[in-house]
């Protein structure tokens, strides 16, 4: 099993313990101890003592997490609350993040004000986290939240 967690992913063993595993992306408590990984020089497991289910999945997830690769563009994109939670894909939302808060302390540091802009769109769009939808006539609209920046 592994066992993700903000900091990365670490493999854990229990072949003693006879655990019914959850479904992947279920919430749980390992109890165990940490060890050399026999394998892979220079990084660890945790042989479990004890496993606790906190929350389980509901369902299995649409994609697996370590064949992100393998996965169809669009299948990616059109389950992407899931995909965003594999190591490669955290890791350049990380990047983004350092970024934009560099950016973002830079241009306040020099005046600049962070201001959020609706727009009325067709469809909204990739990465706009707050949206207001509603329909008009029959046809969909949405007023997606954009950010930009202005000077004082």
């Amino acid at each position: 099993m592994t066992l993700r967690d903000a900091g990365g992913a670490v493999q854990c063993v229990g072949d003693q313990l006879n655990l019914d595993l959850p479904l992947p992306e279920s919430s749980v408590e390992i109890i165990g101890t940490v060890r050399p990984h026999p394998k892979r020089g220079g990084e660890v497991e945790v042989q479990m003592q004890a496993m606790t289910v906190i929350a389980a999945a509901a369902e299995p997830t649409p994609v697996e997490l370590p064949k992100l690769e393998r996965v169809h563009a669009d299948t990616l994109l059109n389950h992407r609350a899931v995909t965003v939670r594999g190591l490669k894909e955290r890791a350049a939302l990380r990047v983004q993040a350092e970024l934009l808060a560099g950016f973002r302390e830079t241009l306040s540091g020099m005046g600049f004000t962070e201001i959020s802009t609706p727009k009325i769109v067709e469809a909204g769009a990739e990465g706009a986290l707050a949206s207001l939808r509603w329909t008009t006539s029959g046809n969909p609209l949405t007023w997606p939240r954009a950010r930009s920046c202005t000077s004082r």
